[in-house]
């Protein structure tokens, strides 16, 4: 084990506390309630798609995920000691909750602190999962075959909830318009998924043990992502299927070059006749896209579209404010307050950067980026299935520049804390 600050004791003498994270299971144990944690992870994502179409108050993924958090909150506290991330976890919630507290004494609405805790369990859930599930790797309970399973487990759920209401007729459309997103409601959160677990699932079906499922896992991902209509999994999918090959093979920089060259030419052309080839997309799948591309004049406008005007109203906001709100944000809901002229309503802008500094401040974004950092380099290993989680993991940073969606993400949370998880197993391929 890396003796990174995030991995290792947090000092000689640790903390006095120790809690027992309860009755020892076996492996078998361990895996068969992870493998209906798994199932039930994905009926309630089915179910919460259907009460915030139906303009429900709390959701049955926000009990769960709620749930789940309270019982990682306690269960890791015996492991504080020995993990320095874990103390960090503790105390940016601590942040968190601080902050919302400010908000509700401004705006005397209790709300704002149930909306900003429902927020912050969400975005501290991965990583909290984490070092939940490295502990079990550490004490040989929990193995890489398990974990693989478990991510391709969940990815095949995903997809059937997008590829069999489409095929039956019922499907969602995304935001309403055009593009098909299953028994889900929310667009970009797939497009988040998709960029993640479409390069892991690339590698199970190279090097994996279930290489033929894992490669049917793959494809059906990439089909998703193309009837979803959006930009964000088809630039994710692009991505991936041209470089996740030569990540694995140790060829990346190599392979870029030689196949930036190929591309070239074709990228190019595409570039000089958008419109041109957009209008020979079939309409009910990419309408959104196709309106962005032949009604925008620029690829910076095609790529992040309205969000542009969402950054301009934050920045006015964000000039008129003092240094205090600068330092430490407004809370999650006050924090969408510059959305009111665009969309009359609180919403996110959609740029992860940009909504954390609203919400929790300066402080709050760089506590965050410590985080991520401190977890994406606390193991230094080399292997082809390392290097793919951090090809995933940068993809899915530019995925947040563009759509947001990522940090407290619906359907990331569990498996991006499966995938790091393996990423420490001894035994991975």
């Amino acid at each position: 084990m890396s003796a990174h600050p995030f991995n290792s004791r947090a000092g000689s003498a640790g903390l006095p506390l120790r809690i027992s994270s309860g009755p020892e299971l076996s492996p078998r144990a361990l895996a068969f309630l992870l493998y209906g944690f798994v199932v039930v992870a994905n009926i309630s994502d089915v179910i919460t798609s259907l009460q915030v179409i139906r303009g429900g108050g709390i959701t049955a993924g926000q009990v769960l995920k709620s749930v789940v958090f309270a019982f990682l909150f306690v269960a890791n506290l015996d492991r504080v000691s020995e993990r320095g991330g874990l103390l960090y976890c503790y105390l940016l919630f601590g942040y968190f909750m601080a902050v919302e507290l400010a908000a509700v004494a401004i705006h005397h609405d209790p709300g704002f602190l149930v909306d900003g805790f429902v927020f912050s369990t969400k975005a501290l859930l991965p990583f909290m999962a984490y070092y939940w599930l490295e502990s079990q790797v550490d004490r040989g309970r929990l193995r890489f075959g398990t974990l693989e399973g478990l991510l391709l487990l969940y990815v095949g759920l995903f997809c059937l909830n997008i590829l069999v209401p489409v095929a039956l007729g019922v499907s969602l459309l995304n935001y309403g318009t055009s593009g098909y997103t299953g028994f889900y409601n929310a667009g970009n959160e797939l497009g988040a998924f998709i960029a993640f677990m479409l390069p892991i699932t690339m590698y199970f079906a190279f090097r994996g043990r279930r290489r033929a499922l894992a490669a049917v896992l793959a494809a059906a991902l990439v089909v998703c992502g193309i009837l979803t209509g959006a930009k964000t999994p088809l630039l994710a999918s692009a991505l991936s299927l041209v470089l996740v090959p030569l990540v694995i093979w140790r060829h990346f920089v190599a392979g870029t070059v030689v196949g930036g060259l190929l591309l070239a030419g074709p990228v190019l052309y595409v570039l000089t006749h958008l419109n041109d080839l957009a209008r020979l997309l079939p309409e009910n799948i990419f309408g959104r896209l196709i309106t962005a591309v032949t009604e925008r004049y620029s690829i910076l406008e095609i790529l992040l579209g309205v969000r542009i005007e969402y950054f301009r109203l934050y920045m006015e906001q964000a000039q008129a404010a003092g240094l205090a709100e600068a330092l430490f944000g407004r809370g999650f809901v006050a924090a969408a307050e510059f959305m009111l002229p665009v969309t009359g309503a609180y919403k996110a802008a959609e740029m992860e950067a940009v909504d954390l500094v609203a919400r929790y401040g300066l402080v709050g974004l760089t506590l965050v980026v410590v985080l991520v950092a401190g977890v994406f380099v606390s193991h230094t290993a080399r292997d082809a299935y390392s290097r793919v989680v951090i090809f995933a993991t940068l993809v899915l940073m530019l995925v947040s520049l563009l759509a947001g969606h990522v940090l407290g993400n619906a359907f990331c949370g569990f498996v991006i804390a499966m995938a790091y998880a393996a990423r420490v197993c001894p035994e991975r391929a």
